[in-house]
């Protein structure tokens, strides 16, 4: 089903329609004073170690044009090294497309436009000038009593009229040395060919039953593309001309941005403060550790079938060796030069297993001896990484049960509060064998409604308990990781970059990732198992991209022949807003739950850090939507258009594809304007989060309800939007030549990508780590990926057209481009993942005044934060539910009005700042206005 001028324009004109009305709701909302927390939530509450950003006055309406000038500094400040280095890619992509929208709508759109191809495709086939008399019998539009139903035709993307059966195919021998054919009945006869002219008297003819006559479904839309550009056509030399001018546009830009990223990755490497992640390095597979040791009364432990599989062959691999000597350079001088030389290499593991037992001491004893022979008096401190997983589930209990005691507290002042009447006691239904041992003792086996409060008290105080001594247990279950850490970044960089042993298999050493985003129990994997994981992943991943495929093959084929708002017809307008906006809808959809699945699936793969989790969805969601999206939807989209065709005359393929191809770009329009003005808009006006906002506003009650939901961290996603983003810049590139429009389209798509994520990152998200911009390498791969795919398909497209030049022109282009990609990753890649000796001496001297041991950085920082308990927030909330508890005893709730009415805190503190800084603003302007002299 094509896309008509029509139809593109209405939705069109709904798409800019619904984004002028979001961002129109936004302009106000943004200033009701309860929304402003939630929309402006870190001018008033900066995360630690940031900036407030700008205050925009309230008295403005009009907020995009003072975040469109916000400077790279007040970025920085307020939103991170990470969300300047996303707007850069955006920015990048904004004039990437702002040149080719210039450029090819003055160069190809004038071209295509004035061509004619569509006007000859789409020309009645039927015409009786053109078509012989004596066929019209069994043709639609000339004769009523036609087999097939012109309106029946009309359901087709393509009209294929074939002849009708014409001969009988079971006659009898002719004579010998002569053929013959007998008509069906009611066929007519041909007349002698002589009606033609007497030159034709020695001619005979008969009937083609292989003659078909094709009526193409184009509409004016399809004039704007490559489509209406003849075969053989001189112009098609423009198009290649444009593809290398495209090209070298492109990569220029990249080349640009590739030393804009490095400097941003230096500076984030220059300011990072000292301590944690600038002086620590990661090293796993420390040889002679057994992540599950034995239990204490010698039960050996629960193990998986992986766990199995990969201890039988660490097991195997170090029973063969024979116990030797570290190899040295004397024997072999000394030994005979007949014989074959046999250097028997040191077993690390054996002699981690040797050096531990002859000591009596831990697997922290022997890292910390390893590194400190090797970096004498450089090395600062190590913490080994311990087995969590029974106290993870103890704290997920904990926080889980603190978090219903504080939401019963905030209930019950609530309610006091707006009543001012005595609230009925809370009472919560407690099933013992759900909660252990403890649960079975204290409440029996059947289910039974108890006090709330009295409940949480116990449980809370049970948890804690149980929690502080499996603090205690854990550490006695050790994981072949520990962090380490030095007293310069010189040697933090030469620690994390060196190969500290010649058995790959033990002693791997890695920059450290920052504390708050390590996957702490993935570091219980060893290097073998992770490999043999992540191979796992990848072939899960194919079979996922599979699956993915028949859905996103199935809309298209059901949008483009009809079959799916056929009876819709009838109507124009819905019929229009249908094939407009339905095709780009229906392809988002299914890749609403992508993202969770691949995050999921990695975690499961071994990755250690959530950088890690957001640079590998990166990847994988740009390969996945590249071969369903782009590569799927591409192929499914023009076999769907011409299907009839294709079944017909298969021969034709070649002829399809030249013909459709540059019409799935008109699909690929409607897909970029369904994220452009419909998702986008939608991000930033964020109707549920600010109805489930509104809502939690209404029932905190208490002053650190307040607190906790103000400063609840709203994550920005860069794993998900990054590929979203490099998926637009492939079809918008790709198709830009065959489909101009797309162009002005993909711009429209990154400026509002742009100034939204921008208001976004800067006013409302927290990232739960900074990574300082890791991702930019990987969005110069997909970028010189999008420049090949560009590049492939306007060779296949010129070559389909029939021209020899054209295709030969462009043909070089992959190899060249690939080559200088090459190139990039040579030269920025090892500059912009560590910082370099130089630099990091530099740091060091600049520190030379500060202490020479990490004083003022918390020791703690890469011990897993289960091993901390928050002992002010336990009282708190055991205080409040005994409040409560009293209260609902002596039938006396005056005590609450202390929780709902405190004294000044932080929060409110905050608050009345920001207040202060609206103040300021909006009086300066208010003043400045004043003074603009009025216009004559």
């Amino acid at each position: 089903m094509a896309t008509s001028a029509d139809g593109f324009g209405i939705s069109l004109a709904f798409y800019f329609g619904f984004m002028f009305i979001c961002f129109a709701l936004f302009s106000y909302w943004r200033r009701v004073t309860w929304t402003e927390k939630f929309y402006a939530k870190k001018a008033f509450f900066p995360p630690l170690g940031y900036r407030a950003p700008p205050i925009i006055p309230r008295t403005k309406r009009i907020w995009a044009g003072m975040v469109a000038r916000m400077s790279e500094g007040q970025v920085l400040a307020s939103g991170g090294m990470d969300a300047l280095m996303y707007l850069k890619t955006m920015r990048f992509s904004m004039e990437v497309f702002a040149l080719v929208t210039l450029f090819v709508s003055a160069v190809i759109l004038p071209i295509n436009l004035t061509s004619d191809n569509v006007d000859y495709l789409t020309q009645n086939p039927y015409d009786p000038a053109k078509i012989s008399e004596y066929i019209r019998f069994y043709l639609p539009d000339l004769n009523g009593t036609a087999a097939t139903d012109a309106e029946e035709a009309d359901e087709e993307a393509v009209d294929v009229i074939e002849a009708p059966e014409i001969y009988n195919k079971s006659v009898p021998p002719a004579p010998p040395g002569l053929i013959w054919w007998e008509r069906l009945p009611n066929i007519p006869p041909l007349p002698p060919v002589t009606v033609l002219g007497p030159e034709y008297e020695n001619y005979t003819w008969i009937y083609d039953e292989d003659y078909k006559v094709v009526k193409y479904d184009l509409t004016d839309l399809d004039k704007t593309t490559m489509t209406n550009v003849p075969t053989q056509s001189d112009k098609l030399y423009a198009h290649a001309i444009m593809t290398w001018f495209l090209t070298i546009l492109v990569l220029w830009r990249l080349r640009v941005y590739c030393q804009k990223a490095l400097n941003l990755r230096i500076k984030h490497f220059q300011d990072c403060p000292r301590g944690a992640e600038t002086h620590s390095i990661l090293c796993t597979d420390i040889p002679g550790v057994v992540s599950q040791p034995p239990s204490e009364d010698g039960a050996a432990p629960k193990e998986s079938w992986f766990q199995k599989f990969i201890d039988k062959r660490m097991n195997a691999k170090h029973g063969k060796r024979k116990e030797s000597t570290p190899a040295t350079v004397e024997p072999l001088l000394n030994s005979v030069v007949d014989k074959d030389i046999d250097v028997i290499l040191p077993d690390r593991w054996e002699e981690a297993v040797t050096k531990m037992g002859a000591s009596g001491q831990s697997a922290e004893w022997l890292v910390k001896e390893e590194f400190q022979d090797l970096y004498k008096g450089d090395f600062e401190s190590c913490h080994l990484v311990y087995d969590t997983t029974e106290l993870s589930a103890l704290a997920g209990q904990y926080e889980k049960a603190k978090a219903k005691a504080y939401h019963a507290v905030d209930v019950n002042v609530s309610q006091h509060m707006n009543a001012k009447k005595k609230v009925k006691p809370q009472k919560v239904l407690v099933t013992g064998p759900t909660m252990g041992k403890w649960g079975m003792e204290k409440y029996g086996k059947k289910p039974q409604k108890v006090d709330a409060f009295e409940f949480y008290i116990d449980r809370l105080e049970y948890l804690r308990s149980e929690i502080l001594k499996e603090q205690v247990e854990a550490k006695k279950k050790e994981y072949p990781a520990a962090f380490v850490s030095f007293k310069t970044r010189r040697t933090q960089v030469i620690a994390s970059q060196v190969m500290m042993s010649e058995d790959l298999s033990t002693w791997v050493t890695k920059p450290a990732p920052q504390p708050e985003e390590i996957i702490w129990n993935n570091l219980r994997m060893r290097s073998a198992e992770r490999q043999i994981r992540h191979k796992m992943y990848i072939i899960f991943f194919w079979l996922l991209m599979a699956f993915y495929m028949i859905p996103v093959a199935a809309v298209q084929v059901l949008i483009s022949t009809n079959s799916l708002v056929g009876w819709m017809q009838s109507i124009p307008i819905a019929s229009s807003l249908l094939t407009g906006i339905l095709p780009g809808l229906a392809l988002r959809i299914f890749l609403i739950l992508l993202p969770k699945i691949l995050t999921s699936m990695l975690k499961m793969a071994g990755v250690v850090a959530g950088s890690g989790l957001d640079l590998g969805l990166v990847s994988y969601m740009y390969i996945f939507q590249f071969v369903t999206v782009f590569i799927g939807s591409f192929i499914s989209g023009i076999f769907a258009n011409q299907f009839e065709q294709l079944i017909d005359d298969p021969g034709s393929i070649v002829q399809i594809f030249g013909t459709a191809a540059p019409q799935v770009g008109i699909f690929f329009m409607t897909y970029i304007l369904v994220q452009a003005c419909f998702e986008i808009p939608l991000d930033i006006f964020d109707v549920v989060g600010l109805i489930i906002f509104k809502l939690k506003l209404a029932i905190a009650a208490t002053d650190s309800a307040k607190e906790r939901l103000m400063k609840s961290k709203e994550a920005f996603k860069y794993g998900k939007i990054i590929p979203d983003d490099s998926i637009v810049f492939l079809l918008g590139l790709s198709f830009s030549i065959a489909c101009p429009l797309i162009a002005p389209i993909a711009l429209i798509y990154f400026a509002t990508r742009y100034l939204v994520n921008k208001y976004n990152l800067v006013y409302r998200s927290e990232g739960n780590y900074q990574s300082g911009g890791q991702s930019w390498l990987r969005v110069h791969d997909q970028y010189i990926a999008c420049l090949v795919s560009f590049q492939i398909l306007m060779i296949f497209i010129l070559a389909i057209k029939e021209m020899i030049g054209p295709p030969i022109i462009v043909l070089p282009l992959p190899f060249i481009t690939l080559g200088i990609g090459v190139g990039n990753k040579a030269r920025y890649t090892r500059p912009m993942a560590s910082l370099s000796l130089l630099l990091a001496e530099d740091r060091d001297r600049q520190e030379q005044g500060k202490a020479a041991s990490l004083e003022d950085v918390p020791q703690n920082a890469y011990l897993s934060p289960l091993f901390t308990f928050d002992e002010e927030d336990h009282t708190e909330v055991m205080n409040q539910c005994r409040l409560l508890r009293d209260a609902h005893a002596a039938g006396d709730f005056a005590p609450l009005s202390e929780l709902a009415n405190p004294s000044l805190e932080p929060l409110n503190q905050a608050e009345q700042a920001a207040e202060e800084r609206f103040h300021d603003i909006e009086t300066s302007e208010n003043a400045s206005d004043a003074h603009i002299p009025e216009k004559n």
